[in-house]
């Protein structure tokens, strides 16, 4: 699975138009292959702080929508709305369970 996080700060007074814009891209997203789930998201103490999540099966499904005509009307159409953005793209590497608790065993 690969996800990817982009954060974006938007100019003052955009929210709207940039949820708007997230509202009528989201669905067609969505019928891309390999998508298995997408997230907008707000900072709390930011109002204009957003974090656009989604994750992929693969890199290859990242990389095919990257390079789909509705990623870039999306991007064309957020440019204008922001400041600032900063991608991450994260591979995930597997859940991991915590150690087990050190001490004396309960039963003798």
């Amino acid at each position: 699975m690969v996800r990817t996080v982009l954060k974006m700060r938007v100019r003052e007074g955009c929210e709207g138009s940039f949820e708007d814009v997230w509202a009528e891209a989201a669905p067609k997203i969505k019928e891309y292959a390999g998508l298995l789930g997408q997230s907008l998201l707000r900072e709390k103490d930011q109002p204009r702080t957003y974090m656009i999540m989604a994750d992929w099966e693969t890199a290859a499904h990242l990389e095919a929508f990257e390079n789909s005509p509705v990623r870039q009307a999306l991007s064309a159409a957020l440019t204008p709305l922001r400041e600032a953005a900063q991608k991450t793209i994260l591979d995930d590497v597997g859940a991991r369970e915590p150690a087990a608790p050190q001490g004396r065993n309960s039963q003798s």
